[in-house]
């Protein structure tokens, strides 16, 4: 196969660069990532970089993007959102998201989080936890041009006394502006099984290492 890949290559260098990076995102390796010092870990795709090595990274966030497919992952780690339900907590925070990125989202799916997509959590820490699927047209950094993504954002409410919620997000563009910085990226949000599997794998492997991060 990758002869043909090969042969490919020598006809037509750009095509089959993009075709590679393509097949690479499509079965992924995952790497363990410590995050926030160690005090929380999960896997990411191993093809994705620590954004902190690039630029500064707000404290409360873990930012890992890959350069090839623009896709990104973040771990945020938020105050409890006073007043709103278990049941609208991801759509909240998804609506939150577009507010900020100055975007009109589009929700696909949602609903409660059920416990088992979070084996390495014990239930006696969680009060609630929720999802959403949808999408957001969003502009990178201070450009103009938007990229339509599909985001994946799960929202884990600790009980007291640690009182935070941990989101976490997976955002994979769909389609990239030709304005974009981007514009060379190969978009793979639209593959379904592809975003649910790194979002399954980073639900799956989330674990919290020392709860004295969620202290006052």
């Amino acid at each position: 196969f990758f002869g043909i890949i090969s042969s490919f290559f020598e006809l037509s260098p750009a095509i089959a660069i993009c075709l590679q990076s393509f097949l690479k995102t499509m079965e992924p390796t995952f790497t363990s990532r410590p995050l926030f010092g160690g005090a929380l870990s999960c896997v990411v795709p191993s093809s994705f970089t620590d954004c902190s090595q690039l630029r500064e990274i707000p404290d409360h966030q873990e930012v890992f993007a890959d350069a090839d497919t623009d896709c990104s992952i973040i771990i945020e780690l938020v105050a409890i959102s006073e007043g709103v339900s278990a049941e609208r907590l991801a759509l909240y925070h998804f609506e939150e998201l577009a507010k900020a990125n100055g975007a009109q989202g589009m929700v696909t799916a949602s609903g409660v989080l059920a416990g088992g997509r979070l084996p390495l959590i014990s239930p006696d820490t969680i009060e609630s936890m929720a999802w959403v699927q949808g999408t957001q047209a969003v502009a990178k950094f201070k450009e103009t041009a938007k990229n339509i993504v599909n985001i994946y954002l799960a929202v884990i409410r600790l009980r007291a006394p640690w009182s935070t919620e941990v989101l976490v997000s997976f955002n994979a563009p769909t389609t990239i502006s030709a304005g974009s910085s981007s514009r060379g990226a190969v978009a793979v949000g639209s593959d379904q099984a592809h975003c649910e599997r790194v979002f399954s794998q980073l639900l799956a492997s989330l674990a919290i290492h020392d709860f004295g991060l969620f202290t006052p």
